[in-house]
């Protein structure tokens, strides 16, 4: 019982951070409901927000080199004002149910406030993106230091909220993202709730009790079940849900032209443009998920009928444009400041892997397979909008187009990628198939929410709608209680380890030092930890691990690296013979090279286990 209550314990930093993570969701809702109009998707607000806030930062950012907390303190001074004017006019913002949505997610809120990152990819890359926006105030360019991040060269969306709430917490807040990542999937799951309920009803709800907010949590929660991404600083959970509201958002634009309303499509087209340029701004590749997106809901406006086509073109602007001076003065940005940084490309001619064609749509197949209830529901989805090119069209028809269209498109992109972006290995096993299509998450979600939005009206008295309140609300409360230990995955014996080891080198080693990592029982992981924990306190490089553990490996890195220290975390006969000591094979320890050869600084036995290889990552 105490271990569990620990876990709702932040330390007062962590409490602080948490604190301005909350207090900026409200002002970017604020800024996302004044950036649109009257008829926009009121749950949409923190969404919009978001896509505002990246927006200026990336553009301001990338074309002025002002230091990018000016920005930021612009933009959270106009979301204030704008959360100010909404609420003192009687607005609620983030829709109805919006507050009580975010008491309910009070107990997640405390669990996730104490969280640390975990993950391979943060520690590579995301956590490094975001410290170099808070440590030097700018994005990577002639003159600053280079960053630690895998690829310098993406683009900084996450990383500019993380700005965002550093500004109000002073400090660096390593969960940032992992609570962001909860507040949109509360704001998803209303979206979910408001398509439902057009399902049932076209009006505006006015109000919605705590029980309707805690059904649309849940929805929220179902929509993305993979915690280790979700509740990580990866970008994959945003894009799913950032991506789903766009797809929301420009249905609804779809439908008012249908509807011939065309002052009511501008405000969720509006929304559409400032959410898609937060997707561009997540992820390199995300382009191509703004280009099939928006073809998706242009073909299925170009199809559907009492449309005219010249009202679709007045709103197409600000569905694009956002997007494309996000997507444009990146790569304005990287031609003049981060040539030759590292960044996703397809590769040369000579090695596209055309021949493996049919062995990778195999493994495509069987993942699928495994995969089955998400890519049978997306397959019905698709089938569901071109039935209803064959018929009088209904608005889940063009909710299922949309969605269809745009897991066909983007799966047929990653089929080309893995051909000609990809390296042998990786296609022949279609690597992180199964991730990349949680960017569709979202999007499955929609149509569903409609049938069950139907389907709920029409067989649900008063009465059954309460009992499915109370046990919704009771759910939305007790899930992080009982579900504590599976949701707090970063607890790990290995990895809480050697964060504590870390944090004591930074007390231990001197100014210039190297370090170099040697783990040749473990993959790279563990030194990637190291590395991230050291930022602005040691040089790490040169790791030696499983695959390139023996001797020589050793020497060689040695003599590219010339490291001045050595933490050694695993040991084998080649790191005695390397280091000339007999180290203790139940400790790690951190090593000093000196004229007659390397001297033992400090050994931390390993805590409850005699090897590190007991445990996954």
């Amino acid at each position: 019982m105490t271990e569990t209550l620990d876990l709702f314990t932040p330390t007062l930093l962590q409490a602080l951070n948490a604190c301005a993570v909350l207090l900026t969701v409200l002002v970017l809702s604020g800024l996302g409901a004044v950036a649109t109009g009257r008829w926009r998707f009121n749950e949409a607000d923190l969404m919009t927000g978001i896509g505002v806030a990246i927006t200026a930062i990336t553009l301001i950012g990338s074309l002025s080199f002002l230091p990018l907390r000016w920005i930021g303190y612009i933009i959270l001074a106009a979301g204030l004002i704008g959360l100010t004017w909404r609420t003192f006019a009687g607005e609620l913002v983030g829709g109805p149910g919006s507050g009580k949505a975010i008491i309910l997610l009070l107990p997640l809120f405390l669990l996730l406030a104490g969280m640390q990152a975990s993950q391979w990819d943060e520690f590579s890359h995301w956590l490094h993106s975001s410290y170099y926006l808070f440590e030097h105030d700018s994005f990577p360019r002639e003159g600053l230091p280079l960053s630690r991040a895998s690829y310098p060269a993406y683009p900084y969306g996450l990383a500019d909220l993380t700005l965002l709430v550093s500004l109000i917490s002073r400090q660096f807040g390593e969960n940032t993202t992992i609570l962001i990542n909860m507040f949109l999937l509360g704001a998803f799951g209303l979206v979910l709730l408001r398509v439902a309920e057009l399902a049932a009803r076209p009006t505006r709800p006015e109000s919605r009790g705590w029980g309707v907010a805690a059904i649309a949590l849940i929805a929220g929660m179902l929509t993305f079940p993979v915690q280790k991404i979700l509740f990580s600083s990866y970008a994959d959970a945003a894009t799913a849900l950032l991506l789903g509201t766009a797809a929301a958002c420009g249905w609804r634009a779809i439908e008012a032209l249908e509807r011939g309303a065309p002052a009511r499509a501008m405000a969720p087209a509006i929304q559409f443009g400032w959410i898609m340029a937060a997707v561009v701004a997540l992820k390199q590749a995300n382009f191509v998920l703004f280009v099939i997106l928006t073809i998706a809901i242009i073909a299925t406006g170009i199809i559907t009928p009492n449309l005219r086509i010249r009202s679709m073109l007045r709103i197409l602007m600000f569905m694009v444009v956002p997007a494309l001076a996000v997507f444009i003065a990146w790569r304005i940005y990287i031609d003049l400041n981060l040539t030759g940084a590292a960044e996703f490309t397809i590769m040369d001619e000579e090695r596209w892997v055309f021949h493996l064609a049919p062995e990778i749509l195999a493994r495509m197949f069987e993942i699928a397979l495994k995969k089955g209830v998400y890519f049978g529901l997306m397959l019905l989805i698709l089938f569901v909008g071109l039935r209803g090119l064959m018929r009088h069209q209904s608005p889940l028809d063009r909710l299922a187009l949309i969605c269809g269209l745009t897991f066909l498109g983007y799966n047929s992109f990653l089929f080309m990628m893995y051909l000609m972006a990809f390296g042998e290995h990786e296609a022949r096993s279609a690597a992180s198939f199964w991730r990349y299509n949680m960017h569709l998450f979202g999007l499955a979600a929609l149509p569903v929410a409609w049938l069950a939005g139907g389907w709920a009206a029409d067989r649900f008295a008063a009465a059954g709608r309460t009992v499915a309140a109370i046990v919704a609300t009771a759910l939305i409360i007790a899930l992080p209680f009982g579900l504590s230990s599976k949701i707090r995955f970063d607890h790990h014996p290995v990895k809480d380890y050697i964060r504590g080891i870390a944090k004591e080198m930074r007390t231990l080693l001197p100014e210039g030092a190297r370090l170099m990592p040697v783990d040749p029982e473990m993959t790279i992981f563990y030194g990637l930890v190291v590395n991230y924990d050291l930022i602005g306190a040691a040089e790490v490089g040169g790791y030696i691990h499983v695959r390139n553990a023996p001797a020589r490996y050793m020497t060689l890195y040695q003599e590219r690296f010339r490291p001045t220290h050595l933490f050694v975390h695993t040991i084998t006969d080649d790191v005695d013979s390397f280091t000339g000591l007999e180290l203790d094979r139940r400790a790690s320890h951190l090593l000093k090279r000196s004229d007659t050869g390397w001297q033992v600084i400090k050994s931390w036995p390993y805590p409850g286990y005699n090897s590190p290889t007991e445990f996954k990552h």
